[in-house]
């Protein structure tokens, strides 16, 4: 009877770890679905679907027919596309907006402080007023020489965290920004023209950085890497050095990690890169 009953049991356990590995199962494709309308940047035929998934095209057919009937998925029915439904539209619309830029980077913030031992900050960019600002920050154990202050309006044309926002912004928000740009906050120093000014944001396009001495902050030595979401650049993410500790040596050391962060967030805000 015990040996009936415990095999009753084990069966009946089996059944629910089978039900439970079944619904997981179906659950991890039907986000794998969504992510590939969600990533996609035009409708997408049930084939491709099939394809990135690794489904048969009649398993992904069955489930974006179910997404569809709970308004997650839309289909075109005369090129037998799909793409993302209003209702995903909406709930991605709410999370976004609740979504905090130095929230989300303080993560990565602790982990360059950790790594670095040095100063690690978000900055954020606003494009209604073409500045931005420091949103959040992560000390290392060395101390700083200079304050840093956050949510204080700072121009992106100066300093490496801001020519990191402004080298991917559109060509004429760079020319009204070049424009508009005065002395730097800490030697007074006059506007580039605008040509060389160009060449130097194409320098950090190209390498994926920049890197300044005591532009924004006197006597410190700024490494920075863009930050981008879905539609484009949002901040930066910056380590920071008083100049007299700093090492060109130690740049790779700063560098690496700093990048691989910034690419991290980037790719958790959305952003998928074109090269």
């Amino acid at each position: 009877m015990e040996l009936s009953e415990q095999s009753d049991e084990a069966s009946a356990d089996g059944a629910a770890g089978s039900q439970d590995s079944s619904t997981i199962g179906t659950v991890a494709r039907v986000v794998a679905v969504l992510r590939v309308l969600a990533e996609s940047q035009e409708s997408v035929a049930v084939q491709e679907v099939a394809r990135q998934v690794g489904l048969a095209p009649s398993s992904a057919h069955r489930l974006l027919g179910l997404l569809i009937d709970a308004n997650m998925v839309e289909r075109d029915a005369n090129a037998r596309r799909y793409r993302v439904g209003r209702e995903f539209s909406r709930m991605a619309a709410l999370v976004s907006a609740r979504c905090d830029l130095a929230q989300q980077a303080m993560p990565y913030l602790k982990r360059l402080a950790s790594l670095c031992d040095e100063v690690s900050i978000i900055g954020v960019y606003h494009p209604g007023e073409r500045v931005m600002s420091f949103a959040g920050r992560v000390d290392g154990t060395n101390p700083l020489t200079y304050r840093i202050e956050l949510h204080r309006p700072l121009p992106v044309y100066w300093g490496s965290s801001g020519q990191a926002i402004f080298a991917y912004l559109p060509l004429e928000e760079r020319r009204l920004i070049a424009q508009e740009a005065g002395s730097s906050l800490t030697d007074g120093r006059a506007p580039l023209p605008w040509d060389e000014m160009e060449a130097r944001l194409e320098e950090i396009r190209e390498q994926g950085y920049a890197i300044s001495y005591g532009e924004k902050l006197p006597g410190a030595v700024g490494t920075s890497a863009p930050v981008f979401n879905a539609h484009g650049i949002v901040g930066s993410m910056t380590i920071t050095v008083p100049r007299f500790r700093y090492n060109p040596e130690d740049h790779a050391r700063i560098l690496d990690p700093l990048l691989e962060a910034a690419r991290e967030l980037s790719h958790d805000l959305g952003h998928r890169p074109t090269r």
